[in-house]
């Protein structure tokens, strides 16, 4: 019989090898040998984490906490659970309490600052982080940590405006810094731009550009060289946690490339590596799994030996955001998965579409503006639902129904007047949100929308909570129409809107992510002209499960 070393040992094992499962059962065995033992219960809990088994998780810690409250661990371990979970005001009495009992414990006021970064609480999350920085083994450049935070929703416009002012203060005070940093570790002790800065209704080039000035200073500065060889090695970078969107718009790129002109790399960590090779069908393509320190995954990259480095996605996190630094490739390229510029002085080109934007909008972009002709992407259809019903999802039988896909930061103050509107011209409408499974910041926007519509109106304003791929698909086949933000427009979900027939109201304006809906309205011919949409509405509705649209192969 194996002894509790040995069983420990080959589940940390499993871990190393994210072989998940049997990690598990080898710590299930030692607890057998040894109930509640504080560390082995933390080594399965982060086992199960791993495997989305988040309620038992829960129970384990609290267990173990009833047994061990005098290891700060064990708050730390539970608040995180609670947070994963997004139950961001369980977590925070959690790491409170922790801190009662043990004052100065950093791991706690790291978790603490964390918290109010991610509930977006940036003068709380600003007081953490430089409490952290003034330890006696603290970071000088956390002082600086809670710039990568920004509120999912804000109350008002004039909210925005004090969020930019003090946004572009400090950054201007980290610029005129002359803290460093060990770019390796930056992944783990930096920060990046906040995700929701492009959902505000402005150009995020000047904030954005700050960012990279400041870290392009830690960096070195030695990208391969250009070869010279038959075919051009093209490599695509995929984000772990957005492989999904990667493969729908950027699979059919990489399968499609002309196999005498282009090698095809793909760049993904150990987890995604499988399902890349089962999702995109190109039996030439290469596949680069990277594991290990930042530095290691940096070299893997480079010998991967790529000309070209596209990111779809450049920036969604610090690890994606950091690594277009290390210069991996000669020519690296970004694309409308940034939501605009990345503002990485690294990367030299974002590619566009004329259907997007027009060359003046050059100025919104640190890199260079490449306009193509058509969409720089690649959409299959997906199967079409059928025999959805209202009475399926709980919805009022009649009436229009205006469904709002997207995430709860794109619900720009001003969009509650477009709502208002909606609501007061058609008595037997109702409007449809995405409220996804953060119930906080849903508690947050229902509170706007309660003050900017009124009592009566919100009586026909349904949250949703967040739906399985399947029953999105079926919802977005009852709506009426869909709406985009009047800040930011539909992506792959004006893609899903069309492939079903169902029309699409989208405000174009001097932004890349205003005018994505706007772009394949003018693919599929219908220009900017009020008419010919009208025209398109009465057509999809009348037959919109037969509906042919040629943006799709």
């Amino acid at each position: 019989m194996a002894s509790v070393e040995q069983l420990v040992n080959a589940g940390r094992d499993c871990m190393r090898n994210r072989v998940f499962q049997a990690a598990e059962h080898f710590f299930r065995q030692a607890l057998k040998l040894i109930p509640n033992h504080a560390e082995i219960t933390l080594m399965l809990v982060d086992a199960l984490q791993e495997q989305n088994k988040f309620d038992e998780c829960l129970s384990l810690c609290r267990r173990v906490w009833e047994f061990h409250r005098n290891q700060p661990e064990i708050h730390i371990k539970l608040g995180n659970i609670h947070a994963s979970l997004r139950q961001w005001h369980v977590a925070l009495r959690v790491v409170e309490s922790g801190l009662i009992r043990f004052p100065g414990n950093m791991g706690l006021c790291t978790l603490l600052g964390r918290l109010h970064h991610d509930i977006g609480n940036v003068r709380d999350a600003k007081a953490c982080f430089q409490r952290i920085a003034s330890f006696e083994r603290g970071k000088p450049l956390w002082n600086y940590r809670h710039l990568g935070t920004c509120p999912a929703i804000f109350a008002d416009g004039e909210q925005i405006d004090q969020y930019y002012f003090e946004l572009n203060r400090d950054l201007d005070m980290l610029l005129d810094s002359r803290i460093q940093a060990d770019w390796r570790s930056l992944p783990q002790e930096g920060f990046c731009p906040s995700f929701h800065l492009p959902h505000h209704g402005r150009s995020c080039r000047e904030v954005r550009e700050k960012f990279g000035r400041y870290f392009q200073k830690l960096f070195p500065h030695n990208p391969p060289p250009l070869k010279k060889r038959s075919r051009i090695r093209v490599g695509f970078h995929v984000v772990h946690g957005h492989e999904w969107g990667f493969f729908r718009g950027t699979g059919g790129i990489m399968e499609q490339l002309d196999e005498e002109r282009f090698e095809v790399v793909v760049i993904c960590n150990h987890g995604v590596a499988k399902r890349c090779s089962q999702t995109v069908k190109r039996e030439s393509m290469q596949i680069v799994p990277f594991d290990g320190s930042f530095e290691q995954i940096t070299q893997t990259v480079r010998q991967a030996d790529c000309d070209i480095l596209f990111y779809r996605k450049a920036g969604s996190d610090p690890a994606s955001y950091f690594f277009p630094f290390t210069r991996p490739a000669p020519i690296q390229a970004t694309s409308y998965g940034t939501h605009g510029t990345s503002g990485i002085p690294a990367i030299q080109y974002f590619l566009s579409s004329s259907l997007v934007e027009q060359p003046e909008h050059q100025i919104h972009y640190t890199e260079q503006l490449y306009l193509m002709d058509d969409l720089p992407t690649y959409q299959k259809k997906n199967e079409i639902p059928s025999g959805a019903t209202r009475s399926e999802f709980g919805l009022p039988e009649r009436g229009a129904l205006y469904f709002c896909p997207h995430r709860l930061p794109k619900y720009h103050p001003e969009f509650d007047g477009y709502l208002r509107e909606i609501l007061a011209c058609d008595p037997n409408g109702h409007i449809l949100l995405l409220a996804g499974n953060d119930l906080m910041q849903k508690q947050f926007l229902e509170k706007r929308l309660h003050k900017n519509l009124g009592d009566t109106l919100m009586k026909r304003v349904i949250f949703l909570p967040k739906q399985p791929v399947s029953k999105f698909y079926r919802i977005f086949s009852l709506a009426t129409m869909i709406l985009d933000s009047s800040v930011y427009a539909g992506g792959l979900t004006s893609f899903d809107t069309f492939l079903l027939g169902v029309p699409e109201v989208t405000l174009s304006g001097p932004l890349h992510v205003q005018n994505f809906a706007t772009g394949i309205y003018r693919r599929m011919g219908w220009g900017d002209h009020k008419s010919s949409c009208r025209r398109h509405f009465t057509s999809t509705k009348s037959n919109k499960n037969d509906c042919k649209l040629p943006i799709f192969t």
